[in-house]
């Protein structure tokens, strides 16, 4: 497995929408463990493959594991309690409610913001065999998680899902950030 770049604002790969997966072979697979290594390592809970310049619909998320160091911090994390999942094609086939809460995403590092997003969702995806399955979520992290990573896969932004003022101000940080 191996850690890969994430992409940054304001990378123009972060707003090209991605294409469906089609080929669900040993690449997809890997490129799935790639992804999630690097999500744990940065750490995050979730990365869309456009975030690592990869225009596929597809997302991993682990929005349980927990991490711990050594008692010196010297030897690498070690991850417990992981439940990865990872979505090929998905999409929100409905939604309701709303609900706000504060979001941060990898390619806007050490950056949040208020989002509303709906508080109950369904959705529809493939799983790594091309399986089609069904899902629905309710008033929790995953479910934030999922409606920012499938955002992701449509070349929206956290920014773009924030007030005017709260964008330019993150907008701003990230220059500072540079």
């Amino acid at each position: 497995m191996a850690i890969l770049p994430i992409l940054k604002y304001p990378n123009p790969t972060l707003i090209t929408p991605a294409v469906p997966v089609t080929e669900f072979n040993e690449s997809l697979q890997v490129l799935a463990k790639d992804m999630l290594e690097t999500m744990y390592s940065a750490p995050g809970v979730g990365l869309a493959a456009p975030q690592i310049g990869e225009l596929l619909q597809l997302v991993v998320i682990d929005v349980d594991f927990k991490m711990d160091y050594d008692d010196d911090g010297v030897l690498p994390p070690r991850y417990f309690n992981k439940k990865p999942r990872i979505l090929i094609n998905p999409k929100i086939t409905s939604s309701s409610g709303q609900h706000t809460s504060e979001e941060g995403c990898l390619s806007f590092p050490k950056l949040y913001t208020e989002i509303s997003r709906a508080n109950y969702i369904e959705i529809e995806y493939q799983d790594l065999q091309g399986k089609f399955r069904k899902e629905i979520h309710k008033k929790n992290l995953l479910t934030i998680c999922i409606q920012h990573e499938i955002d992701h896969l449509n070349g929206i932004l956290m920014i773009d899902r924030c007030n005017p003022l709260e964008r330019q101000r993150i907008i701003d940080s990230m220059k500072v950030h540079k």
